[in-house]
C-alpha cells in the first residue's frame, strides 16, 4: 500500500512539473483518499481498496501549452493499453491503473474524447459532469489536488451504483459504502443543508436513483433528513 501511494504521489507531483495537474479533476474511489488527508472530519472514511486512479480531462483545453502525457507516463514505468474496439487508453503499473474520463455528451457521443496535444484519448461516460459542477483544492503534502465537493462525490457515487450491471454487484456496493460515508462525515461537519441543497437541484431521474439506492441499503431514514 505504501508503495501504491508512493507512485501515486510520483504521478502527481509529475503532472504538477509539467503544469497539467490543476487542470485535472481526481475522480472515483482516491477522491476518498485525498478526503482523509484533507478534512479533520474524515477518520471514519474507509481506506483506499482500488488500483484505478480517474481523471476527469475536460479542463485540459485550457492548457495552452501541450504536454504529451503519454509519453511521461510510460518513462515513469507505465505500459500503455490501448481499448481498441473504443479507442481510448488506460495506463498499467502493477501498483495502479490511470483512467482518463470526459463527460458523455447528448444521447453519446461516437469515440473517445480526443486530446492530440496530450498524447491521450479519453473514456466519455455518463454523470461525470455532474463531479465538475462544484470542485474544490485538497492539500496532501505538498500537492494541491483537485477533486469534486464531497456532496457532489456521494450522490454521485449513489446515482452510478444504481446504473451498474448486474454483474458489478459489489461495484455497486463499494460505491454505497463509500457514498455514506462521505455523507456521514458531511453530517458531522455540519453540512447537511449542502448535501438538501444539492439534491434539491438533481433532475427528477436522478433523484428516483438515488432514493432506490438508499432504499435498497435500509437507508430511508436519510430521505427524511435530505429531502
Amino acid at each position: 500500500m505504501s508503495d501504491q501511494r508512493e507512485l501515486v504521489y510520483n504521478v502527481l507531483k509529475k503532472l504538477e512539473k509539467e503544469g497539467v495537474l490543476k487542470y485535472l479533476i481526481v475522480v472515483g474511489g482516491w477522491c476518498v483518499f485525498f478526503y482523509r488527508h484533507h478534512f479533520k472530519e474524515a477518520q471514519m472514511l474507509p481506506p483506499i481498496r482500488t488500483r484505478d486512479i480517474e481523471f476527469d480531462v475536460s479542463r485540459l483545453k485550457k492548457v495552452f501549452h501541450k504536454v504529451d502525457i503519454s509519453a511521461t507516463l510510460k518513462e515513469m514505468g507505465f505500459i500503455e493499453d490501448f481499448q481498441a474496439s473504443e479507442g481510448f487508453v488506460r495506463f498499467l503499473h502493477q501498483d495502479i491503473i490511470i483512467e482518463f474520463l470526459a463527460p458523455e455528451t447528448g444521447r453519446g457521443q461516437e469515440g473517445p474524447y480526443k486530446l492530440p496535444g496530450f498524447g491521450i484519448n479519453a473514456q466519455t461516460i455518463r454523470y461525470l459532469n455532474f463531479l465538475e459542477e462544484e470542485i474544490i483544492a485538497v492539500k496532501y503534502k505538498d500537492l494541491s489536488i483537485i477533486v469534486p465537493h464531497p456532496a457532489i462525490f456521494a450522490i454521485h457515487k449513489l446515482i452510478v451504483s444504481e446504473r451498474r450491471p448486474l454483474k458489478n454487484i459489489e461495484k455497486s456496493a463499494n460505491d454505497v459504502r463509500q457514498a455514506l460515508a462521505v455523507l456521514d462525515m458531511l453530517e458531522n461537519m455540519g453540512e447537511i443543508n449542502k448535501i438538501k441543497k444539492i439534491l434539491s437541484g438533481v433532475p427528477r431521474g436522478w433523484l428516483k436513483l438515488i432514493k432506490s439506492s438508499l432504499v435498497k441499503t435500509k437507508e430511508t431514514d436519510r430521505l427524511n433528513r435530505y429531502l
